[in-house]
């Protein structure tokens, strides 16, 4: 393993949905030791075993539109004494993470940008989900939720990591573009088997390598060769 650098930025600056948060962190990183380690305990997305944990406290506070679903209230009053309008200026780019998913008007899945906190600062991953009935019109839709999240890794490529969820059960797929190392299979599916005793759910989990990957909602703009380093 290593430390987290330069991820996915594709956005340009301009119109980069997480910027305030970027400048959020910038903050805090930058205050005391305190500050830094409630960063550190935020439920921002962080590689490894809270990376999920972390994508749904985000998803709650982009639909509740309530950012201390993020931080904690020492964290926001930092904020605020650092720019008077950081904070309005977060939830304000809350909702327009929200609404990036809800424009996607004629498509089955509905696309997130969430932040990913990594050492240097903050990146995006791509989640796509659909309800498992929109599979085909003659499906009952049992509740079963497929999911995608996709992310490209400096050293190791684009990931894609593919699910199925259901009320007690979740199946996986890795899909990466090579072979990854046997060490690190190893550790993906021990947090994997953690994770479902800690739910109580059964699944599977499968790893494949393709060399190009079909994305249901493919992005406009170029893949950029950085990415996580892991």
């Amino acid at each position: 393993s290593g430390t987290p650098v330069t991820a996915v930025s594709e956005l340009l600056a301009a119109d980069d949905p997480l910027a305030s948060l970027r400048e959020a962190i910038a903050a805090l990183r930058s205050g005391d030791g305190a500050l830094a380690t409630s960063l550190s305990r935020s439920a921002l997305p962080q590689i490894g075993p809270r990376m999920s944990t972390g994508m749904l406290f985000v998803l709650s506070a982009i639909f509740s539109g309530d950012i201390r679903r993020v931080f904690n209230d020492e964290a926001l009053r930092s904020l605020a004494r650092s720019g008077p309008d950081l904070v309005s200026r977060l939830g304000a780019d809350l909702g327009s993470l929200q609404q990036s998913a809800t424009d996607a008007a004629g498509q089955d899945w509905r696309v997130y940008l969430l932040p990913l906190l990594t050492d240097s600062g903050l990146e995006r991953l791509r989640l796509l989900v659909r309800d498992q009935g929109s599979d085909d019109a003659e499906t009952e839709d049992d509740g079963t939720v497929r999911f995608l999240v996709e992310v490209t890794m400096s050293r190791l490529g684009a990931f894609q990591f593919d699910g199925k969820a259901g009320s007690k059960s979740l199946d996986l797929v890795v899909r990466t573009e090579r072979s990854l190392p046997g060490d690190m299979e190893n550790d993906i599916r021990r947090i994997f088997e953690n994770a479902l005793a800690a739910m109580t759910f059964s699944g599977t989990l499968l790893f494949q390598t393709a060399p190009k990957f079909i994305s249901p909602v493919p992005e406009n703009r170029p893949r950029t060769k950085k990415g996580v380093l892991v």
